[in-house]
Protein backbone atom coordinates (compact mmCIF):
# COMPACT_ATOMS: atom_id res chain seq x y z
CA UNK A 1 0.00 0.00 0.00
CA UNK A 2 1.15 3.41 -1.12
CA UNK A 3 0.11 6.87 -0.74
CA UNK A 4 0.59 9.87 -3.08
CA UNK A 5 0.15 12.92 -3.47
CA UNK A 6 0.40 14.83 -7.07
CA UNK A 7 0.58 18.40 -8.26
CA UNK A 8 -0.52 18.89 -11.59
CA UNK A 9 -1.08 22.43 -11.50
CA UNK A 10 3.02 23.33 -11.52
CA UNK A 11 5.74 23.09 -14.07
CA UNK A 12 6.84 19.97 -14.65
CA UNK A 13 4.11 18.44 -12.93
CA UNK A 14 5.13 15.63 -10.23
CA UNK A 15 3.52 12.97 -7.81
CA UNK A 16 4.91 12.48 -4.28
CA UNK A 17 5.23 8.94 -2.72
CA UNK A 18 4.99 8.47 0.43
CA UNK A 19 5.37 5.00 2.63
CA UNK A 20 2.17 4.17 4.79
CA UNK A 21 4.39 3.53 7.94
CA UNK A 22 5.95 6.97 7.97
CA UNK A 23 1.88 8.67 7.45
CA UNK A 24 1.04 6.64 10.39
CA UNK A 25 3.83 7.19 12.56
CA UNK A 26 3.17 10.76 12.01
CA UNK A 27 -0.46 10.65 12.53
CA UNK A 28 0.31 8.53 15.79
CA UNK A 29 2.89 11.11 17.34
CA UNK A 30 -0.24 14.17 16.44
CA UNK A 31 -2.75 11.99 17.91
CA UNK A 32 -0.31 11.39 21.21
CA UNK A 33 0.29 14.98 21.60
CA UNK A 34 -3.33 16.21 21.51
CA UNK A 35 -4.09 13.44 23.98
CA UNK A 36 -1.01 14.82 26.48
CA UNK A 37 -2.44 18.23 25.54
CA UNK A 38 -6.22 17.64 26.75
CA UNK A 39 -5.51 15.09 29.20
CA UNK A 40 -6.14 17.13 32.80
CA UNK A 41 -2.70 17.65 34.85
CA UNK A 42 -2.41 15.24 37.99
CA UNK A 43 -1.82 16.40 41.64
CA UNK A 44 -2.19 15.54 45.27
CA UNK A 45 -4.18 16.70 47.90
CA UNK A 46 -3.67 15.09 51.57
CA UNK A 47 -5.91 13.22 53.52
CA UNK A 48 -4.73 14.22 56.75
CA UNK A 49 -6.02 11.51 59.11
CA UNK A 50 -5.12 8.64 56.95
CA UNK A 51 -1.73 10.42 55.86
CA UNK A 52 -2.08 9.85 52.28
CA UNK A 53 -2.12 11.50 49.36
CA UNK A 54 -5.39 11.35 46.79
CA UNK A 55 -5.60 12.51 43.33
CA UNK A 56 -6.67 15.64 42.50
CA UNK A 57 -6.56 17.95 39.00
CA UNK A 58 -4.04 20.79 39.47
CA UNK A 59 -5.80 23.89 40.08
CA UNK A 60 -8.91 22.60 41.51
CA UNK A 61 -8.18 24.20 44.64
CA UNK A 62 -5.36 25.63 47.12
CA UNK A 63 -4.32 22.43 48.75
CA UNK A 64 -4.22 20.73 45.28
CA UNK A 65 -0.40 20.88 44.84
CA UNK A 66 2.11 18.37 42.73
CA UNK A 67 2.57 14.55 43.76
CA UNK A 68 6.10 15.06 45.20
CA UNK A 69 5.13 18.44 47.39
CA UNK A 70 2.00 16.15 48.21
CA UNK A 71 4.04 13.16 49.50
CA UNK A 72 6.85 15.52 51.48
CA UNK A 73 3.87 17.80 53.42
CA UNK A 74 1.02 14.67 53.90
CA UNK A 75 3.39 11.79 55.02
CA UNK A 76 5.04 12.40 58.33
CA UNK A 77 8.67 12.41 58.98
CA UNK A 78 9.79 11.42 62.01
CA UNK A 79 8.41 11.13 65.36
CA UNK A 80 4.47 9.84 64.45
CA UNK A 81 0.84 10.37 66.40
CA UNK A 82 -2.24 9.56 66.88
CA UNK A 83 -5.18 11.18 68.98
CA UNK A 84 -6.35 9.46 71.85
CA UNK A 85 -10.41 9.92 72.19
CA UNK A 86 -10.45 7.42 75.54
CA UNK A 87 -9.94 10.64 77.74
CA UNK A 88 -12.05 13.13 78.69
CA UNK A 89 -9.96 15.41 76.59
CA UNK A 90 -8.64 13.82 73.78
CA UNK A 91 -5.20 13.87 73.56
CA UNK A 92 -1.78 13.69 71.02
CA UNK A 93 0.15 10.42 72.36
CA UNK A 94 3.12 9.01 70.13
CA UNK A 95 2.78 5.82 68.56
CA UNK A 96 4.41 3.73 65.94
CA UNK A 97 1.27 3.28 64.73
CA UNK A 98 -0.03 7.20 64.50
CA UNK A 99 -0.09 8.76 60.82
CA UNK A 100 -0.24 12.22 61.74
CA UNK A 101 3.07 14.14 62.73
CA UNK A 102 2.58 16.92 66.04
CA UNK A 103 1.43 19.68 64.61
CA UNK A 104 -1.28 18.10 62.70
CA UNK A 105 -2.31 15.84 65.45
CA UNK A 106 -2.58 19.01 67.63
CA UNK A 107 -4.69 20.69 64.40
CA UNK A 108 -7.23 17.70 64.79
CA UNK A 109 -7.02 16.41 68.02
CA UNK A 110 -9.86 18.79 69.65
CA UNK A 111 -13.22 17.64 71.38
CA UNK A 112 -16.68 17.59 69.88
CA UNK A 113 -18.83 20.15 71.11
CA UNK A 114 -21.84 18.29 72.15
CA UNK A 115 -25.39 19.74 72.28
CA UNK A 116 -28.39 18.57 73.61
CA UNK A 117 -32.43 20.23 72.06
CA UNK A 118 -34.40 23.08 73.73
CA UNK A 119 -37.65 22.26 72.24
CA UNK A 120 -38.51 25.91 73.78
CA UNK A 121 -36.82 27.75 71.71
CA UNK A 122 -35.83 25.31 68.93
CA UNK A 123 -32.31 25.88 69.82
CA UNK A 124 -29.16 23.45 70.56
CA UNK A 125 -27.43 24.32 73.75
CA UNK A 126 -24.13 23.37 74.32
CA UNK A 127 -23.74 20.39 77.22
CA UNK A 128 -21.29 18.19 78.31
CA UNK A 129 -22.20 14.26 77.34
CA UNK A 130 -23.11 11.04 78.80
CA UNK A 131 -22.08 10.61 82.25
CA UNK A 132 -23.21 14.24 82.99
CA UNK A 133 -25.98 15.08 81.39
CA UNK A 134 -27.92 12.24 79.85
CA UNK A 135 -30.10 14.20 77.49
CA UNK A 136 -26.63 15.31 76.20
CA UNK A 137 -25.84 12.31 73.08
CA UNK A 138 -25.81 14.50 70.01
CA UNK A 139 -22.74 16.49 68.34
CA UNK A 140 -23.42 20.13 68.04
CA UNK A 141 -23.87 19.55 64.06
CA UNK A 142 -26.10 16.58 64.51
CA UNK A 143 -28.82 18.43 66.63
CA UNK A 144 -29.00 21.55 64.74
CA UNK A 145 -29.68 18.91 61.78
CA UNK A 146 -32.04 17.30 63.96
CA UNK A 147 -33.70 20.47 64.42
CA UNK A 148 -34.70 21.80 61.10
Amino acid sequence: MVFWKCNLHEQGEYCHFTHPDKLIEEFNKQQLIQKVEDTPKLCSRCDIPSATCEKCVCGSGIDCVTIQTCQERCVPQGKRYMCNYKTEKPECKESPDGNLNKDNCDQLCQPSVYAKCNYKDESCVPCTPWKYDPDCRYTMGQCKVLRN
